[in-house]
């Protein structure tokens, strides 16, 4: 009886809902009708033109060539979304209960993939591979052969993409699904298997194919029926099954369509076989807590402990898998510790002073190596709880902190010891005390505001951003200009340049060599006003920073901004003046490295730290743009995403493999650092045959790596560079060749990637070729390095 009463209620559960939708009746929009007309209209105008001009293959290697230097799992990614029993799945994910949709899309898919399949066998047109010799294009995956016109993944992905424009409320939308579809049409070229007509008339007749099926589906409304409806749900299954049954032809999108099955079906079954139950419950408030898996009693101070403490340990884990091996920089730094001073060549001294830290307790290991910067960000999660404590709740503290913790830049840097981690710590040190300071005038509080300032002026040089804000922000405020007046600002801007001077110093003995060096990384001589590079910058920073997450943050800051005047407090307000603090916190910083990347170029992490306001942003303002029901679930599906994403990237060559997929330099992330581990072993008998030798090399990553790897916590190295008007690096700086000029004794073991000039070799005294270094961290590709024996530096050729 009661399996009867089950079957009865989904059974009644479906049926309303059909007829609930049965009576929605929507006249056509033209207007969409014709936009997406002229989309169809453009992408064959844009084909007619190229062929008369070109021919065929038109456009193909220009195209084509852009592929160098995008990711193939990228590529994997994008393409796939012109799979149609991907997109059937993502249907069913998004809009798992409604049936007209579901009707518009079923006949969508049958006119698509008649017109597809029969144009298909009917032009039979070779691809690129099966035309183009393997070395005159770049070719990912499998190189298909025929059945090139038109392109298939492109039709698909315009066809559920005109579903979509259609449909959309929003203009972003609408832009968003053509540019999307684009994109997939892009990818077939930039994999090498279609030439770009094919994209451009696909596209098009996706476009076409989709307007036809929308027209019928809008006059024929009867196809809305509960059969229908259920025939076409179980074909939307059958595709998110299908997903997880068979293996996409590009592997490194599995991960995205067996999650996007599981979710799939996940809501089928929530939505239709499971009971419903009418749970009257009030509405979360803002003091409470709602995460996945985390009830909302649970006290929030101890869940964010609990959460960092378990994030530090998994962090910490990680390092004990083979290819999260130490970067050349990380190397680099490694050997700056070992030669405590007050600067290097490039950078102020922190990071070294940091690695000098962990390895003093736990000796030269890797994970000794790399450990400061997991628990910096770790330490400056907690300076951000307890910053937003203070002024708001421990339920808002850890809303923020869990964002910085989890997100993309944060995760990642977590793995790899950079001057990033001391930076992100005494920035978030000292906008904590900025901010008790600006509250309270004390002095105390100036005090460390002044020193954490310098500190983080020893750890980057980008530090720098922040006093400027904080002044700025003081000249600009009505309420707290008075306090330039007083001593504390000034005081803390004195302590904060003293620390500072430590490093002036060493520049000024040094030649101001990290004034160079920033200026050449910075290439401020070169072209300006680089569009292309700002953009990039921009979009880079809302990726690491995580998507969900930037959403989050501009909704509620402009929900704050457009707050009306009258507008009752919320539980945890924030006042005018501390949020045009962060605010100029944040923007100062960004609005300067955008400016570099503008005349020039900037890498996203140079910019780094407006992550710190900006999480401290989202927490005061979050309540102004969402209910706390709405907040909690984005933020939930924010972190689900980052933390799946990070663990993707830590674990990586694990997923290659259970995908079955071979690794190689163009899909492993960590192909920088595989291999040097192997190759260091392989010199460490050499060096333990010549005893009393100089590890020299013409390269610094050799030096940085094999230096390490080879003889960890040893400094004899010496670097070959003859130019004394050109400092490389800091080995050029401390060790270059000439400290041993005309010292027939002294003898080297030289490493370099490719075999020596005659010219080099004629410097020495004696020269004995060692038999080479080699390992191949990939099917097919190897990494080698040639030694030399030799004894008796003459000194630089003066043609050198």
């Amino acid at each position: 009886m009661n399996i009867r009463r089950y079957f009865s209620s989904i059974n009644n559960r479906q049926r309303q809902l059909v007829l609930a939708q049965q009576n929605i009746h929507t006249p056509l929009n033209i207007s969409r009708l014709y936009q997406l007309t002229g989309v169809s209209g453009c992408l064959f105008l844009v084909a007619i033109i190229g062929y008369f001009i070109g021919g065929y293959h038109f456009g193909f290697h220009p195209v084509n060539a852009m592929s160098a230097d995008i990711p193939e799992a990228v590529l994997h990614n994008i393409t796939v979304f012109g799979d149609g029993t991907f997109l059937l799945a993502l249907v069913l994910l998004f809009s798992t209960k409604n049936p007209r949709f579901h009707w518009v899309v079923f006949l969508t898919a049958i006119i698509g993939g008649l017109v597809s399949n029969i144009l298909k066998e009917y032009f039979d047109a070779s691809r690129p591979p099966a035309v183009l010799t393997p070395e005159s294009f770049n070719l990912f995956g499998k190189g298909y052969k025929h059945h090139s016109f038109p392109s298939g993944h492109t039709l698909t992905a315009f066809l559920m993409a005109t579903v979509v424009y259609y449909h959309a409320t929003k203009l972003w939308q609408r832009f968003a699904v053509i540019g999307a579809a684009a994109l997939v049409g892009l990818s077939r070229i930039w994999l090498g298997v279609h030439w770009p007509i094919d994209t451009l008339v696909g596209g098009g007749l996706g476009v076409l194919a989709a307007i036809a099926a929308i027209v019928v589906s809008t006059n024929w409304p009867k196809g809305v029926n509960v059969l229908m409806s259920r025939v076409v749900l179980v074909l939307l299954t059958l595709a998110a099954l299908i997903l997880l049954l068979e293996k996409n032809d590009y592997t490194l999108a599995l991960p995205l369509l067996y999650l996007t099955g599981i979710a799939a079906l996940y809501r089928t079954i929530k939505h239709y076989l499971l009971p419903q139950f009418n749970i009257q419950r009030s509405p979360l408030e803002a003091t409470q807590i709602k995460l996945p898996f985390v009830p909302a009693w649970v006290n929030s101070h101890g869940l964010f402990w609990f959460c960092l403490c378990v994030l530090v340990v998994y962090r910490l884990a990680i390092l004990f898998q083979p290819h999260l091996s130490l970067f050349y920089d990380e190397a680099y730094y490694y050997h700056w510790s070992l030669n405590p001073d007050l600067g290097y060549y490039s950078k102020p001294p922190m990071v070294a002073w940091s690695i000098l830290l962990s390895t003093s307790l736990f000796g030269d290991s890797v994970i000794a190596i790399k450990l400061m910067a997991n628990l910096s960000y770790a330490a400056s999660a907690a300076v951000i709880f307890y910053t937003l404590k203070r002024y708001s709740s421990s339920t808002i503290a850890l809303v923020a902190s869990l964002i910085f913790i989890t997100i993309p830049m944060v995760g990642f840097n977590s793995a790899f010891i950079t001057t990033d981690a001391p930076l992100f710590l005494f920035w978030c040190l000292s906008l904590h005390f900025a901010l008790k300071a600006i509250d309270s005038n004390r002095l105390n509080q100036w005090i460390l505001l002044g020193f954490f300032t310098g500190c983080g002026m020893l750890s980057k040089y980008t530090m720098g951003a922040l006093p400027l804000a904080i002044f700025a922000f003081l000249l600009t405020s009505t309420g707290k200009r008075k306090l330039l007046i007083t001593r504390g600002p000034w005081v803390a801007a004195v302590i904060a340049g003293l620390v500072f001077s430590l490093n002036i110093y060493w520049n000024f003995a040094h030649n101001w060599v990290a004034l160079h060096h920033t200026q050449e990384i910075s290439q401020t001589s070169g072209q300006l006003f680089n569009l292309k590079s700002l953009l990039e910058f921009v979009a880079t920073q809302f990726l690491i920073f995580g998507a969900i997450s930037s959403y989050l943050l501009i909704r509620s800051m402009q929900g704050y901004i457009k707050r009306p005047v009258n507008r009752p407090p919320i539980a945890v307000d924030i006042n005018r003046e501390r949020f045009n603090l962060l605010l100029w916190v944040m923007l100062t910083i960004l609005g300067v490295i955008a400016l570099q990347a503008f005349l020039s170029r900037a890498f996203p992490n140079w910019a780094g730290p407006w992550m710190v306001a900006a999480t401290l942003l989202l927490g005061f303002t979050w309540q102004y743009a969402f209910k706390a029901d709405r907040f909690y679930t984005l933020l939930g599906r924010s972190l689900v995403l980052n933390l799946v994403l990070l663990s993707l990237f830590y674990h990586w060559p694990s997923v290659l493999h259970w995908l079955d997929v071979e690794p190689s330099s163009k899909n492993d992330p960590y192909h920088r650092v595989v291999g040097w581990p192997q190759l260091g072993e392989q010199l460490q008998p050499v060096l333990k045959e010549n005893t009393n030798v100089i590890l020299a090399s013409n390269s610094r990553d050799l030096l940085a790596y094999l230096g390490y790897y080879a003889m960890p916590g040893s400094f004899k190295l010496a670097r070959w560079n003859p130019d004394d008007a050109n400092i490389r690096d800091y080995y050029d700086l401390k060790v270059n060749f000439r400290n041993w000029s005309g010292d027939a004794s002294q003898a080297f073991i030289f490493i370099s990637k490719a075999p020596l000039e005659p010219t080099v070799l004629a410097q020495f005294n004696t020269v004995a070729l060692l038999p080479s270094l080699s390992y191949s961290p990939y099917k097919g590709e190897n990494r080698s390095v040639s030694v030399y024996r030799m004894t008796g530096f003459k000194g630089y050729a003066k043609n050198d």
